[in-house]
């Protein structure tokens, strides 16, 4: 008799952040999961490393089995799930793009939410940099692969549920940092990334989860006179 299929728990704030790509994963798994906001900081020290995310995967008649940080947590699911490639070469592609992204958010927020006076435009001057060169290095990728609208082969991948994420992360996530991010990163994106972007939202398998999250493509493509 198969066992039963796993079910997992999601612990992380009630917002965007490092979890969207954990979310589209879980999604286009089609697994059941469910999300938890502990109460923070007193459940901080009830965390793997208080640190979330924390993924919490139940599988019946095993111990629980708990993991922490937002990109162990996707490439664990990627793996599991069949959105990175067998082969070693081919998935460090699209795990080396996953890291870049993630050090961009990383920087940004730190720029926004540490750094003062010339220090803060120095640290920001480094960000655009890095986020142009980002989104030159992504359009390629995608026109390499046909410009079909996703960055790998012809399925949704890590790297998909990665783009995803960081795009809603800076458009809307970070308005609250910055209230015109949303208008500066849509002036850099490229009818490549566009198209990507709408492509992955609009993936049938997602739809769980982008009919009760925030729209990106909303943001992506505001309504005439909202630039």
């Amino acid at each position: 008799m198969a066992s039963a299929a796993p079910t997992y728990v999601l612990r992380y704030f009630p917002v965007i952040g490092f979890a969207e790509p954990i979310r589209v994963l879980l999604a286009a798994a089609g697994v059941e999961w469910t999300e938890e906001h502990p109460e923070w900081p007193q459940e901080k020290p009830n965390q793997p490393f208080g640190r979330m995310p924390v993924l919490i995967e139940k599988t019946e008649g095993k111990p629980d089995f708990v993991i922490s940080e937002s990109q162990t947590i996707a490439r664990y699911l990627a793996r599991k799930y069949g959105f990175l490639p067998a082969d070693l070469q081919e998935a460090a592609m699209q795990e080396q793009f996953f890291d870049q992204q993630h050090d961009v958010v990383a920087d940004f927020n730190k720029c926004e939410t540490l750094a003062e006076g010339e220090d803060r435009r120095e640290r920001r001057k480094d960000v655009d940099e890095i986020l142009d060169k980002l989104i030159e290095v992504q359009t390629a990728i995608l026109q390499r692969n046909g410009n079909t609208g996703r960055m790998f082969g012809d399925g949704l991948s890590l790297a998909d549920a990665a783009s995803y994420g960081f795009y809603k992360v800076f458009m809307i996530g970070f308005v609250r940092l910055q209230a015109d991010i949303a208008n500066v990163i849509r002036a850099k994106l490229t009818p490549e990334i566009v198209k990507h972007l709408a492509l992955v939202e609009a993936d049938p398998a997602l739809k769980a989860h982008t009919d009760k999250a925030e729209s990106l493509m909303a943001v992506v493509q505001p309504q005439p006179g909202k630039l």
